[in-house]
């Protein structure tokens, strides 16, 4: 029912909406994104540290694949802002950080306008990745989960970038 009512959200949070939709990544690590955290060529994104957003542990920084659908999203962005996405620098949403609380994301209340949370996003995400029988270690990596929150089964080995990208092909 989300997918039919994001355009309710305001128009600057619509962008973040298809960016948690299609990576299941935490709102703030979404929320801190940079434009140069987003490699078009080689279509990935990069989590990293910053100085007004450093991630949990360094499970969280981590590269994973764009999915086609937030591409389409992001293309789609740039042409009505002639190009601003491909050479743009800084926060794509700086509207997302409170400098008072040194804080991402926090207050979008979402669950009124759409009826889900922005981490709803995620555990859907996570729960559809199950269902079509992705392994834990490859929802592990692309959620920048620590090995220990991963079955003993998954711990064992690693997982390449065109592993999460079959694995978010999944998302439909």
């Amino acid at each position: 029912e989300a997918d039919k009512a994001w355009a309710k959200l305001p128009q600057h949070h619509q962008l973040l909406w298809h960016l948690l939709r299609w990576t299941g990544s935490h709102a703030s690590e979404a929320a801190g994104l940079r434009w140069e955290d987003i490699d078009l060529s080689s279509n990935v994104i990069h989590f990293k540290s910053h100085e007004t957003r450093p991630l949990k542990n360094a499970y969280r920084q981590r590269t994973i694949p764009i999915h086609p659908k937030w591409m389409e999203v992001l293309r789609q962005k740039r042409a009505a802002n002639v190009g601003a996405c491909e050479s743009s620098t800084g926060l794509i949403f700086p509207w997302a950080y409170n400098p008072n609380r040194a804080r991402w994301a926090e207050g979008m209340h979402w669950n009124r306008l759409i009826g889900v949370s922005p981490k709803a996003t995620r555990d859907w995400a996570a729960s559809c990745l199950r269902m079509k029988d992705v392994n834990e270690r490859t929802i592990g990596k692309l959620f920048g989960h620590s090995p220990t929150k991963i079955s003993i089964t998954g711990v064992y080995g690693s997982v390449d970038l065109d592993t999460m990208r079959r694995a978010l092909d999944q998302l439909d």
